[in-house]
């Protein structure tokens, strides 16, 4: 967040109002940065396709509240076997 008021449970709320579709949230977890800032690190599962990470980056930074966003990891996930 921009503001170290900003609490990183609304910040997440903001978030999940404006992920595209087919998008799932998976959870957040909060760390310290300094002067009361926190880096709010979410895990998304997105579809494998072209762009979509652009999407999900363009759409955290067009929230106001939100001063950076960095993708910090990259992986495939398996299907369940049913």
């Amino acid at each position: 967040p921009e503001d170290p008021a900003m609490k990183p449970d609304i910040l997440i709320s903001n978030v999940l109002s404006k992920i595209p579709t087919g998008m799932e949230f998976k959870g957040k977890s909060d760390e310290p940065i300094a002067f009361g800032l926190v880096a709010v690190i979410a895990s998304f599962i997105i579809p494998d396709e072209e762009g979509m990470i652009d999407k999900l980056e363009e759409a955290v930074n067009s929230i106001d509240s939100v001063s950076q966003v960095e993708v910090k990891g990259v992986s495939r996930i398996s299907a369940s076997v049913k």
